[in-house]
């Protein structure tokens, strides 16, 4: 099992997302529970297509959480990568483990600098090996 990543059918907080550009945006996917996962789960971002981000301009992914009908609040980054950039599709742009008093609800937020940002990308849950 070493170097594969074990997913759970559809359960993504952002599924062949485009980037946004020059702009913020919540992922186009699930809102999804963490809270108790006891580190036996990782989030990553990976490129579903091939990207590319100009000189100066940057890329992120962060998580956000809330209690149910709460207000959003930062939970953690993911990635944040700078341009010049350019990633094959199937990259892994990062990686965060979140933490076991994480609130009811997670999601994820793409945020970008480049008005010209190329690609789209996934974010989901991925399940440590215990």
């Amino acid at each position: 099992m070493y170097d594969h990543i074990l997913k759970v059918h559809d359960e993504y907080l952002a599924k062949a997302q485009p980037l946004p550009q020059n702009a913020s945006a919540p992922g186009n996917g699930r809102v999804l529970c963490f809270a108790g996962a006891l580190g036996s789960q990782e989030v990553v971002a990976q490129a579903d297509t091939d990207l590319a981000l100009a000189a100066g301009a940057s890329l992120g992914v962060t998580l956000e959480q809330r209690d149910a009908g709460g207000a959003w609040e930062p939970l953690g980054t993911v990635c944040a990568l700078a341009g010049p950039l350019a990633l094959a599709a199937g990259a892994v742009l990062g990686r965060f483990i979140p933490p076991s008093d994480t609130r009811a609800e997670t999601r994820a937020v793409l945020a970008s600098t480049d008005p010209a940002a190329q690609g789209s990308l996934s974010v989901y849950p991925h399940y440590l090996a215990r």
